[in-house]
């Protein structure tokens, strides 16, 4: 009995570890990239940011949303003739959520971090998404693209850029885009209650992978 009693300690004491390790290393997201395929995926020079549209930024009523706090940050890569560029996922984990309809069309993913902590991040003003609910991705997947010319002529050219975000908690489960936390932030302190600044999220893991 006493033997039977000590396997079965054992067993749980391996069980335990198993999760530990699957919660704090098999499923985190390590390898970190920039979400367009440049010459180099950890350098933010290969990329530009919107002017007025970094985070927390002030953003004035556009297209029926009201002023807010921008949640995110605007980027392209640093070429002012590329449009329709591939847009890949910053890290390994699952898409979650594909809503609303171009021009905010967006894809959101969870990555998992140590110890069973997950962010969020989103991809704002894509289309033609390659991934669907529940796709395990990398940072090497091709998720979606950002606006053409003939979409931007339609759309606005205010589109022209990928919108990342990186959310602290997971995406709201609404259907109308005009709900969503991202156009609802109408204080310094509520961006900072729901989001990362993604620039100083990325910067942090790269400085970790070198």
């Amino acid at each position: 009995m006493k033997k039977f009693s000590r396997r079965l300690t054992i067993l749980a004491l391996l069980f335990l570890v198993f999760y530990i390790v699957k919660f704090s290393y098999l499923d985190v997201a390590k390898d970190w990239k920039l979400p367009f395929n440049t010459l180099n995926r950890k350098d933010f020079s290969t990329i530009q940011f919107e002017r007025d549209a970094g985070f927390k930024a002030i953003r004035p009523s556009y297209d029926g949303f009201p002023p807010h706090y921008h949640a995110g940050v605007d980027m392209q890569i640093r070429q002012s003739s590329t449009i329709a560029a591939d847009v890949y996922a910053i890290a390994s984990g699952i898409v979650v959520q594909i809503a609303d309809s171009p021009p905010l069309r967006r894809i959101v993913i969870q990555h998992k971090l140590p110890f069973g902590r997950s962010i969020w991040s989103v991809y704002l003003h894509v289309v033609e998404e390659k991934v669907k609910i529940g796709d395990r991705v990398t940072s090497q997947t091709v998720i979606a693209r950002t606006l053409n010319r003939s979409e931007l002529n339609y759309f606005g050219w205010k589109y022209n850029h990928l919108h990342l975000e990186i959310m602290k908690k997971p995406p709201l489960a609404v259907q109308n885009p005009y709900q969503r936390r991202s156009f609802n932030c109408l204080s310094p302190e509520q961006v900072d209650k729901y989001f990362w600044d993604p620039v100083k999220f990325l910067q942090s893991r790269f400085r970790r992978q070198q």
